[in-house]
């Protein structure tokens, strides 16, 4: 579904937008790292409720930038 156009499968780590330990990043991580790691995720939460996220991401939180997919039930529940 294009899901890694925002969010990343691992953490970049913190040292990669470092120049060193005296000079402040040159980098930003929020600037390059869009959505949340999605590493990990199937562990903090269910089913059920990854299933309604990506069906409706402002339905349970109306700010979120995660647009809505147009899912249909199938390519949810195979997200």
């Amino acid at each position: 579904m294009g899901c890694v156009a925002c969010h990343k499968l691992v953490e970049t780590p913190l040292s990669e937008f470092q120049d060193s330990d005296q000079k402040k990043a040159t980098r930003s991580r929020y600037l390059e790292e869009f959505g949340p790691t999605l590493f990990g995720v199937g562990s903090k939460m269910n089913k059920a409720w990854l299933f309604q996220w990506v069906r409706d991401p402002k339905k349970h939180f109306p700010l979120s930038s995660m647009p809505n997919l147009r899912l249909s039930e199938q390519e949810a529940t195979d997200v």
